[in-house]
């Protein structure tokens, strides 16, 4: 189930009237029914995977931690996307829509986020197909009951469409953070052109010695910015008035922070759930191979797998939190280029219209927080190192018997 936009943008249940949404709903039931049967069978397949069948106690519970984590993590991403994802995401291509209606796409930035997605999707799937494959490989090689191949690749599928929600969360933050790069750019432009007017000393060198460049290159567009008597900044190709294009910026703007708070209501509980599940696979992974290093001999590709695993899952967790953060540098870094053009610009009426753009900004939480708890920025590095690592100590300290989960 989800969300369809009526009239006045709100949001209404809506269902799958044609063959196409039909099958993304069966597909949707599919993937939940299939998360809620490996957590209920996790106990069962651990026993078999240790050759103790009809019960459990042979199996140290803390094995199941790892398993039941992947389908917690899918389980909630999907039946929460199933819920707002239609309607979230309609209004945030309608908002980038309007904000192209005011600066279409270019071609670069087309080539740009066609490169991105390429990098994205072609890293995670070298990190998680060829493993996960090999594993199973291995355990057909090893003759393990069909069931025990079944519950991994289960297992792997689910870590493997939460890797994709993932996936289309960072190409959705990616195209926001072009949006604002590219309006930050054309006010820093405007900064720069009106300081290099008045001949201001504070614009940095290498912007003095690229000013002559961009002048001429605007100049021959026509898009420079010059001043009349009345200290009125016009387009001089257009006549269009400053304060205008200063307008034109802030709605851009102010579309763009809105499809943040759109991204935000469909991907934040299925973003938080993800990032929560890449933390414990991380440790537990850890957690398992000092235990074994120390306590039993395994075998170099046993534990080439395990830094694969790792490898994955910190490339995951470091390619989210990096776009979101630069997405909502740039939206911040806005404020300082507003300071910048109202620093040299001599007209009262574009001076208002800065003071209200700047304040408008200041207004609004520029952030992508997780149900209020975390925030995802760079400072989420530390505090998930701080936090598995005291987590690592406290579960080295129990002594507890190790199990081999792989």
């Amino acid at each position: 189930m989800g969300e369809k936009i009526i009239d006045g943008g709100q949001r209404r249940p809506f269902g799958c009237p044609s063959t196409w949404s039909t099958l993304k709903c069966l597909g949707q039931t599919v993937i939940l029914v299939s998360c809620v049967f490996n957590y209920v069978m996790t106990p069962h397949f651990e026993c078999v995977l240790e050759g103790g069948y009809g019960t459990t106690m042979a199996v140290n519970p803390m094995a199941w931690v790892y398993s039941r984590s992947v389908s917690v993590a899918c389980f909630m991403a999907y039946a929460v996307m199933s819920v707002k994802y239609r309607g979230g995401v309609a209004e945030y291509r309608a908002r980038i829509a309007l904000h192209d209606a005011y600066s279409p796409t270019t071609d670069a930035e087309r080539r740009a986020f066609a490169t991105f997605n390429a990098a994205v999707a072609s890293a995670c799937a070298l990190l998680i197909l060829p493993v996960n494959g090999m594993r199973l490989f291995r355990f057909v090689e090893d003759r393990r009951p069909i069931e025990v191949i079944v519950y991994f690749g289960l297992i792997y599928s689910q870590n493997a469409l939460t890797c994709l929600m993932e996936t289309r969360f960072v190409l959705l933050c990616y195209v926001l953070y072009t949006k604002f790069v590219r309006i930050n750019r054309d006010m820093e432009t405007i900064g720069d052109q009106l300081a290099a007017d008045r001949g201001c000393p504070s614009v940095r060198r290498s912007r003095l010695v690229a000013a002559p460049v961009r002048r001429r290159h605007a100049n021959r567009r026509g898009h420079y910015w010059v001043r009349d008597d009345g200290d009125m900044y016009r387009l001089r190709a257009t006549g269009q008035r400053l304060v205008d294009a200063i307008e034109r910026l802030k709605i851009r703007h102010r579309l763009m922070r809105e499809a943040v708070d759109e991204l935000q209501y469909v991907f934040a509980v299925p973003v938080g759930f993800s990032l929560c599940n890449l933390c414990v696979m991380g440790l537990f992974d850890i957690y398992y191979q000092l235990l074994n290093m120390y306590i039993q001999q395994r075998s170099n590709r046993s534990s080439a797998y395990i830094y694969l695993w790792l490898m994955q899952y910190m490339l995951r967790f470091f390619i989210i939190v990096i776009t979101v953060h630069a997405a909502t540098n740039q939206a911040l870094r806005s404020k300082y280029l507003i300071t910048h053009v109202s620093r040299n610009c001599l007209d009262v009426s574009t001076k208002e219209e800065l003071q209200i753009f700047s304040n408008q900004i200041s207004s609004t939480t520029m952030e992508f927080t997780i149900c209020d708890l975390f925030t995802l920025n760079t400072k989420l590095f530390a505090s998930a190192m701080a936090a598995s690592i005291t987590y690592l100590i406290i579960l080295l300290q129990m002594k507890t018997e190790a199990n081999d989960i792989y």
